[in-house]
């Protein structure tokens, strides 16, 4: 992860949580960067978001480890706009996919326009 993302994800913490604490992984994966830090796969992780997902009342079409990187990817392009650190954060290999946060953000920002508009009727001539 580079460290712009970095800084943005530990600034998009709403509290300083000793949970959220990332630092003894990192730690752990700088003395050993051939190890790996869990045995986990894509697919595992899909398991538990869907798992504690359905817990916490969420949509069952929003319950996948794939949307949960998206929501992480939109909120960093808000904070950054750093389509590189974005790309860098979650591995694409071609800038054309990572180019999905700005057509996210332009559709966030015209759903807000639209909310914020009002639609009362003009006055009678």
């Amino acid at each position: 992860m580079g460290s712009v993302c970095q800084r943005h994800l530990h600034a998009l913490r709403i509290d300083s949580d000793p949970l959220f604490d990332e630092s003894p992984l990192l730690e752990l994966a700088k003395a050993s960067p051939e190890t790996e830090l869990f045995s986990w796969s894509r697919q595992y992780m899909d398991v538990l978001i869907k798992r504690y997902a359905a817990l916490a009342g969420i949509h069952p079409a929003k319950r996948h480890y794939h949307v949960l990187k998206h929501s992480i990817c939109v909120l960093l392009w808000q904070e950054t706009h750093d389509l590189n650190a974005i790309q860098d954060h979650v591995g694409h290999r071609s800038s054309s996919s990572t180019l999905i946060y700005l057509r996210a953000d332009a559709a966030l920002k015209a759903q807000s326009t639209v909310v914020s508009m009002s639609f009362s009727e003009a006055p009678q001539v």
